[in-house]
């Protein structure tokens, strides 16, 4: 059983950006543009005064702000429960939650699926942005969002005849791309995907089982 825990306690490491089979480390760019219409009045009267026309003005250059994009963040600090591996010792269900999710970028909201190496795709769902001010307000940092959680059923019927299973929380910024019992969760090809798992390793004797 040590060994299990080895594998799958860190078959996906909690906050690792992955895209696919090609994983992106840091940032993107993301371009705000200026108008059509502002760069058109530029030409037309870089056009005219060139023509030696008097009394026109030259606008300032169209400047175009870049703003880094960065992945989300889960904290072990704001997930329950606090244990990697869990031993479910009765057949009551098991909560996972994320108490809150952080980003750096503001969003309006951000995209969780919960997947079991055992039953699939768990569910999917979005949170919302819970940051009031304009400001980050973790750490000054990041803006929060959530919560969102999932319950394990340690005697449904798949769990009750395995003897553990692994829970993965992900986290994007876009909508995902694919989430598939079989494929898994697959997220757009230029969006991030953040995870965090439990190992919930059963010894329950389920009734009529």
């Amino acid at each position: 059983m040590s060994d299990l825990r080895d594998i799958r306690a860190t078959d996906h490491d909690s906050n690792v950006t992955t895209s696919g089979a090609s994983p992106r480390m840091g940032t993107r760019p993301r371009a705000r543009s200026a108008t059509r219409p502002a760069a058109r009045a530029l030409v037309a009267c870089s056009l005219l005064c060139t023509s030696h026309v008097t009394g026109c003005v030259i606008p300032p250059p169209i400047i175009t702000v870049v703003e880094e994009e960065y992945p989300p963040f889960i904290s072990s600090d704001f997930v329950s429960p606090t244990d990697r591996i869990i031993q479910v010792t009765t057949p009551d269900a098991v909560t996972l939650k994320l108490n809150a999710i952080f980003d750096q970028n503001r969003e309006d909201l951000l995209y969780v699926a919960w997947y079991s190496q055992n039953d699939g795709v768990l569910r999917t769902t979005t949170v919302p942005l819970v940051t009031e001010e304009d400001d980050p307000d973790y750490r000054n940092v990041f803006y929060t969002y959530g919560p969102d959680e999932v319950v394990v059923d340690p005697c449904d019927d798949v769990n009750a005849n395995t003897r553990s299973d692994v829970v993965w929380a992900y986290v994007s910024d876009e909508s995902w791309a694919t989430t598939d019992d079989a494929l898994g969760i697959q997220e757009q090809l230029n969006a991030f995907k953040v995870s965090y798992s439990w190992v919930l390793e059963f010894n329950v004797l389920c009734t009529g089982t």
